[in-house]
């Protein structure tokens, strides 16, 4: 069934439950979309609507967001990619492309590393970094250090605030928090008020996911302790997979990101060498999802043809 929402679940071998959404035809190339953190895999809708009728399409819910399941909690960022392989194996889906925001970037990246045979081309909005995201505390020295325990982050007023927004169910407080972490983009994204009211629209399907999430501390431990690097100054041990990557990815990140900022696809640029393909939009910030602007999709669909891509920002 060609171009329509398909609303399905499957059961992994590791008895997760992942809901998808499908799109488009099965004769197309197949193109899986990995959320960020908090949301779901309806946060890809403008996406979807670019490209479902050139790719055959599958949005995620990754264990404990959405309608997925979360049976065994969250210990590292590679228990995603677990999943994700399981279900690209269970679908039979045949080489994919791996589009990841955020949380889903670093997924999608720690896919390709260590499964490289198993999608093709990735593409990465916003990732997280490849050496974990610092979150800092103040010890009993008043020294300001970063958090390297699982007590440490769940005390941290950041996680205690985000925490009680989700047991609280306080959308008021939720879309304020969103709105201020997507300044820098949002203006971007509403131009008009057909285009404002789709946006809201959109922004309201984020609100919505995070009165569904269910792992919060355990994803961002996760996120604190990742590490593709060999570098281990940051206190968490670095694995080196970075290293393994052999072929070319895109990264577009904005230059006004607060949530993830710049310099972590800078890092990573810098890492790979010619394999990263880095673009950099100028005034944008973490919201690289919700928009009309035709220069993004552009990318993406130079990336995916193979054609060269100048970055806008000269290293």
């Amino acid at each position: 069934m060609e171009n329509q929402n398909l609303n399905k679940i499957v059961k992994l071998s590791n008895n997760e439950t992942i809901a998808f959404s499908e799109y488009g035809s099965y004769k197309n190339q197949a193109l899986i979309m990995l959320h960020g953190n908090y949301n779901n895999k309806d946060s890809f809708l403008y996406y979807i609507a670019r490209l479902k009728n050139t790719f055959k399409i599958y949005a995620l819910d990754l264990r404990g967001f959405g309608d997925s399941s979360y049976l065994n909690p969250i210990t590292s960022i590679y228990d995603f990619t677990e999943d994700i392989k399981l279900f690209i194996e269970s679908l039979k889906i045949k080489s994919p492309i791996i589009i990841g925001f955020s949380l889903g970037g670093g997924v999608a990246l720690a896919l390709k590393l260590l499964y490289p045979s198993l999608c093709s081309k990735i593409i990465l909005l916003a990732p997280v970094s490849i050496s974990g995201i610092p979150v800092y505390t103040v010890n009993k020295f008043n020294k300001r250090v970063r958090c390297k325990t699982k007590e440490e982050l769940i005390t941290h007023p950041y996680s205690r605030m985000l925490e009680d927004f989700i047991s609280k169910k306080d959308k008021n407080a939720i879309r304020a928090y969103l709105y201020n972490s997507f300044k820098g983009s949002e203006e971007l994204s509403k131009n008009g008020e057909e285009e404002r009211k789709k946006y809201e629209k959109a922004m309201e399907t984020i609100v919505n996911s995070w009165l569904k999430v269910r792992n919060l501390n355990d994803v961002m431990m996760a996120l604190v302790s990742m590490n593709f690097t060999n570098d281990d100054s940051a206190g968490f041990k670095g694995d080196g997979n970075i290293k393994k990557l052999k072929e070319k990815i895109l990264i577009i990140h904005g230059d006004n990101d607060k949530v993830v900022p710049v310099t972590c696809s800078l890092q990573t640029k810098k890492i790979l060498g010619d394999l990263c393909l880095l673009s950099v939009l100028k005034n944008w910030g973490h919201n690289l999802l919700f928009h009309e602007d035709n220069s993004i999709y552009k990318l993406v669909t130079d990336f995916l043809k193979s054609e060269i891509i100048e970055p806008q920002t000269k290293f």
